[in-house]
């Protein structure tokens, strides 16, 4: 449709052909503006990063089917799911999740659902998943993790396969929950040692139908790609543009749909599929991001 920028993609998975709109936008969750935790818009098209409303501290975002959720928190702890309209630009809240927890990871998965992953209650990580349906505004349990993981990264293989990776107490590690049988959690025993670490504030993502990208979260600019079928973990070369500490959960941006994570100090990292590398896009400076906002 004329106007609109749509272009179809092809679900090399389900065989159909779905029709989807390029985005334009990337959210995440910045820590660097004062003392609090924003929501953070970075505009593809004019190179800007704005902040988009207040939230709860070490709070989880998760954009996907072009819709914006912001869900858990600290201080105090809760289970608050609420939604960003972009119309608007207000949080309309959703149903709260059955556990209220922060530190957690939220992942997409098939039928409008998305998956709340791990986290932190109190003192502790926990290993509690539950299913969130944007259709139905509900939550439902999902099998605990094999092992309790705090800040860890996760993505989802041919719309089945769940693969939690690294965080706190997770460390280098990986397990994988097929959720068509919903049984149980199973780690996945590497064939030979990774050669980055992922423990601390991770993220990842599909770069192919058998590859996750893992980007290390721990105050190191290293990156890995994962072969789901030969289980291992190769770095990559160069890996990203400059040093961080924890990052968002993935999306996309531009026509080509480019894998794009930003940093928790407001960066933006997008990773071209076609010359298989990081671009840092030259308009964003190494100056702090309370600085940058609403320039």
């Amino acid at each position: 449709m004329l106007g609109e920028r749509l272009r179809t993609t092809v679900d090399i998975y389900r065989k159909t052909i779905i029709p989807t709109r390029a985005n334009r936008f990337v959210y995440g969750i910045c820590n660097q503006m004062d003392d609090c935790k924003r929501l953070c818009r970075f505009d593809a098209a004019s190179g800007k990063t704005s902040s988009c409303a207040s939230v709860s501290k070490f709070c989880s975002v998760l954009q996907a089917w072009r819709r914006v959720f912001v869900a858990g928190g600290a201080n105090p702890t809760t289970n608050a799911l609420s939604e960003f309209v972009e119309k608007s630009g207000n949080l309309v809240r959703r149903a709260g999740m059955i556990h209220a927890k922060y530190n957690h990871t939220l992942v997409s998965l098939p039928g409008a659902c998305f998956m709340s992953i791990g986290g932190r209650t109190g003192p502790h990580p926990v290993s509690f998943c539950e299913r969130y349906s944007t259709i139905s505004d509900r939550w439902t349990f999902m099998p605990s993790l094999f092992c309790a993981r705090e800040s860890s990264a996760a993505a989802l293989h041919q719309e089945r396969f769940v693969y939690a990776i690294g965080g706190h107490v997770g460390g280098n590690s990986i397990e994988r929950l097929d959720v068509n049988l919903g049984q149980a959690w199973e780690m996945i025993e590497l064939a030979v040692k990774s050669p980055i670490s992922f423990n601390v504030n991770p993220a990842a993502f599909l770069v192919s139908t058998e590859e996750i990208m893992i980007l290390s979260g721990n105050l190191s600019a290293t990156a890995g790609v994962f072969s789901i079928a030969e289980r291992t973990i190769r770095k990559l070369s160069p890996g990203v543009k400059k040093d961080w500490y924890g990052v968002n959960a993935a999306s996309t941006v531009g026509k080509e749909e480019d894998p794009c994570v930003m940093g928790k100090d407001g960066t933006v990292h997008i990773y071209r599929r076609v010359a298989a590398k990081f671009e840092e896009p030259e308009f964003l400076s190494d100056e702090p991001i309370a600085n940058r906002m609403n320039k």
